[in-house]
C-alpha cells in the first residue's frame, strides 16, 4: 500500500498504476485459488477423482503475482514542488481562461456559430447561458476558498458586494496562489490542486485553447519506448505509454544527454520524418 505521504499528483501516476494492476492480480489470485478449492471440495465428496485431480492441477498451477517494485514520489508534505508548481501556472491559467470565456458571455461580445474565433459586437444584454453559470460555479470555489483561509488567519472578511464578477474572482485566485503552498499542506485543502488542475481542462475546452501537443524525440526514460514522448503548451514532455512527465531539464538531462543519434534518428523515423 502507498503511504499516505506520497504526492497525489501526476508525478505517481506509475507508481499508482503498477500498484493497482498489482492489487488487481492479487485479487484474480485468490478468487481463482477460492474456486479451485471448492471444486476439489466438491470433487472430493463426490467420490470424483478425475474432476479432483483437474481440480488439484488447477491449483497447483497458480501462481502469487511477484510484488513489483514501486518507487513513489514523496509529498511535501502533500503535495511534491513540481506538482505544486503545476498547480500554480493551472490557478493562473484558470484566471485568464475564465475572463475570456466571460467575454463571450457579457453582452457585448458574441460568438458567431460555426466561425471559430470571430466575433461581432452586442450593445443587447447577454441572455443566461451555460458560461455564465459555469463561471458562476468557479467563482463560488474560490471565494469559499478565500473567505475560509482569510479566517482562519484572522483576517478581516472580503467586501464584494452583489456582484460576482470577475475583478472579485481574479483577487481570490491571487490570494490562493498566494498561499498555495501552505493550503496545499493542510489535509482538507489539498484537493484542492486537483481542483486547478480540473478547472483548467474544463476551461481550455470551453475556449478551445486545450494545448498543443508537439512530438518530441528520444526514448522514455521510464519505459524505454521511442516515439511516445510529446510536449504541451504547459511546457512538460509527457510518454503516451506510460504518462511520465518531464520538466525541461529533465528531459534534457534524462533523454537528451541520454541518448544517441541512433535513437534520435530512430525515433524520428517512427514519426514519419518530421523535425
Amino acid at each position: 500500500m502507498p503511504s499516505s505521504t506520497v504526492c497525489p499528483g501526476a508525478c505517481n501516476k506509475i507508481a499508482r498504476d503498477l500498484h493497482d494492476t498489482y492489487v488487481q492480480a492479487v485479487a484474480d489470485y485468490n478468487e481463482a485459488g477460492v474456486r479451485a478449492a471448492s471444486a476439489l471440495n466438491r470433487a472430493i465428496e463426490d467420490g470424483n477423482d478425475e474432476a479432483a485431480a483437474a481440480a488439484q492441477l488447477e491449483l497447483d498451477d497458480l501462481t502469487h503475482p511477484d510484488t513489483p517494485e514501486v518507487v513513489w514520489t514523496a509529498g511535501d508534505p502533500i503535495w511534491c514542488g513540481r506538482c505544486k508548481t503545476r498547480i500554480r501556472a493551472a490557478w493562473a491559467d484558470v484566471d485568464q481562461l475564465a475572463s475570456l470565456l466571460g467575454s463571450w458571455a457579457d453582452g457585448h461580445r458574441v460568438r458567431v456559430a460555426g466561425t471559430g474565433e470571430r466575433v461581432v459586437r452586442s450593445a443587447s444584454p447577454a441572455s443566461p447561458s451555460p458560461i455564465t453559470d459555469l463561471l458562476d460555479e468557479l467563482y463560488g470555489t474560490v471565494t469559499r476558498v478565500e473567505d475560509e483561509w482569510r479566517d482562519s488567519l484572522g483576517h478581516l472578511p472580503v467586501r464584494r458586494g452583489t456582484r460576482r464578477g470577475a475583478h472579485n474572482r481574479s483577487t481570490a485566485i491571487a490570494f490562493i496562489v498566494e498561499h498555495l503552498d501552505t493550503i496545499l499542506g493542510v489535509p482538507e485543502y489539498a484537493d484542492l490542486g486537483h481542483t486547478a488542475l480540473r478547472w483548467q481542462r474544463l476551461l481550455q475546452a470551453q475556449t478551445r485553447t486545450d494545448p498543443v501537443v508537439r512530438p518530441r524525440p528520444g526514448r522514455c526514460p521510464s519505459c524505454g519506448m521511442i516515439a511516445t514522448l510529446q510536449t504541451e503548451a504547459d511546457g512538460i514532455t509527457k510518454c503516451k505509454n506510460c504518462n511520465r512527465w518531464l520538466h525541461e531539464d529533465e528531459y534534457a538531462d534524462l533523454v537528451l544527454a541520454a541518448a544517441d543519434t541512433a535513437v534520435i534518428s530512430e525515433s524520428r523515423a517512427a514519426r514519419g520524418g518530421r523535425r
